[in-house]
């Protein structure tokens, strides 16, 4: 389904002042087939009986309803997916306190992320995780910390394996690290998807973001120096320590938001060392334009790449489309073959950890299928 698609399925409903649209937004570890239900002291449905109102499934993870109550102007309610023991919970399982909707102060749309289940265990690590500290990347200035994660065979195989290099690296595996106290999840999904035997295994190597974040992940500002630094000092480093295939074809880059941008330009400008990238939440407009203004002066890459764009339909990400159909626009006019290019838009996915690690197995697939 095109993007230009889904916005009729945006469209205001025609809901009076005792109406509510609840869209919650699952997690990642949520099972395809899982029913989720709505609960609480609802005027006119039910005063908590755990399996009150079943959600409709409208998307991948994303569920609806639609409540209409009497003669009352908040009410209380829960998500669960059947019963007390699996309740909305927090990424350590904390279990949510009730949620309160005010139809006096309310929008009559509510948007709810959930980040885990209280009968999952909490996120964290899971895997080999291995964290270096201290890491001089020339020719930047601030040190970095990496975090390498290593495939569930890495130990009893010899083999050598792609590796994928992922920018806000505190995000990537640990809530413990994250400066938002939420993860991507990555080391998760990545078990799931090898254990269905979905994707190749891979080493995922995470860089830190720091202080220059913006200047790093930008190009034209010190983005360039952050590829040299990606290409001259931490690709060797991690092809000489660990069971690596070095080739451009087995090397990829995947972020979100700025790492979105930085990860499509270093594969644009440097398609010798890398095939493939996943840009998740990409601001083409961010900086002013900077990306339109830098591609006027780039040509096509040398080498064949392929990159996984995407977006969200809900607060930051709400204007993106626009500046999105831009870019493929631009892209399609500098020669940049279609098939190279996969663009998907996430409906009702926000800016944020657990917007991105409901949808990070798409990238990942895109990245890595068998």
């Amino acid at each position: 389904m095109g993007p230009l698609k889904f916005l009729i399925l945006f469209l205001p409903l025609a809901l009076n002042a005792k109406t509510v649209e609840l869209i919650v937004n699952a997690p990642f570890n949520t099972s395809a087939e899982q029913k989720l239900y709505l609960t609480g002291d609802i005027p006119g449905h039910c005063k908590w009986q755990v399996k009150c109102l079943e959600l409709e499934k409208i998307f991948d993870k994303t569920f609806r309803k639609v409540i209409k109550v009497k003669d009352l102007e908040e009410f209380d309610f829960k998500i669960t997916r059947g019963s007390w023991d699996t309740q909305a919970s927090s990424s350590s399982g904390r279990i949510y306190p009730n949620q309160t909707i005010n139809l006096r102060e309310d929008s009559n749309k509510i948007i709810l992320n959930i980040a885990n289940w209280s009968d999952k265990k909490a996120h964290g690590v899971t895997g080999n995780l291995i964290t270096v500290k201290n890491f001089l990347p020339t020719p930047l200035k601030e040190r970095k910390t990496l975090w390498i994660w290593l495939p569930p065979s890495y130990d009893s195989t010899s083999l050598k394996y792609p590796v994928l290099y992922m920018h806000d690296g505190q995000n990537v595996f640990d809530p413990r690290t994250s400066g938002f106290g939420n993860e991507w999840s990555v080391d998760e999904v990545m078990t799931s998807l090898i254990k269905k035997k979905k994707i190749r295994e891979a080493i995922v190597v995470g860089v830190s973001s720091g202080s220059n974040r913006n200047g790093e992940y930008t190009y034209n500002r010190q983005g360039h120096l952050y590829a040299d630094f990606l290409i001259k000092t931490l690709k060797p480093y991690i092809d000489s320590n660990y069971r690596t295939k070095k080739d451009r074809n087995n090397t990829y880059l995947m972020g979100s938001s700025m790492g979105a941008l930085i990860s499509f330009t270093i594969l644009y400008n440097h398609s010798d060392i890398f095939s493939k990238a996943g840009a998740i939440s990409l601001p083409a407009f961010a900086h002013d334009d900077t990306l339109f203004k830098w591609l006027t002066s780039q040509k096509l890459p040398r080498n064949k790449i392929n990159v996984y764009m995407d977006h969200g339909t809900h607060g930051q990400d709400g204007p993106y489309l626009e500046h999105m159909l831009r870019l493929l626009r631009v892209l399609d006019k500098k020669g940049l073959p279609k098939k190279s290019i996969k663009y998907e838009v996430a409906p009702y996915a926000d800016h944020t950890e657990l917007d991105w690690a409901r949808r990070v197995e798409k990238p990942l697939l895109y990245l890595l299928s068998i």
